[in-house]
């Protein structure tokens, strides 16, 4: 009996159908991941902040809001995530007071704190 083109291409090269499984477990473990830090931002909303404005330096869940929000901007992001994270209004640009503030305002703040404290170790 003749061995199919198929059959052919997989014995000449088996670990094609290897690697293709390996993608897509590497895909669920991927989407896995995504789901529990999603599940890890509900967590922090309803328990803490009531909001999703998770800073970066709060660890890997900060680093993971920045990473939604790069990929975001960068038009990478699917957009069943997009909708699932708009749904817990997510907010994918976050306004920053020290850029809407002008500079000198701010070093004048900082001249009157030195004045006042004796150094410009202003705490966060």
């Amino acid at each position: 009996m003749p061995v199919s083109r198929r059959k052919r291409r997989s014995l000449a090269n088996p670990s094609v159908g290897l690697q293709e499984g390996r993608a897509g477990r590497r895909r669920i473990k991927y989407d896995e991941q995504w789901n529990l830090s999603f599940k890890e931002l509900l967590d922090y909303r309803s328990e803490h902040h009531g909001d999703c404005d998770v800073p970066f330096r709060h660890g890997k869940l900060g680093r993971w809001v920045g990473n939604q929000r790069q990929a975001y901007v960068a038009n990478s992001l699917a957009q069943d995530r997009i909708d699932r994270l708009n749904k817990i209004g997510f907010n994918w640009r976050l306004k920053q007071a020290s850029l809407t503030v002008p500079w000198g305002t701010r070093f004048d703040e900082l001249v009157q704190y030195k004045e006042t404290n004796g150094d410009c170790n202003v705490p966060q």
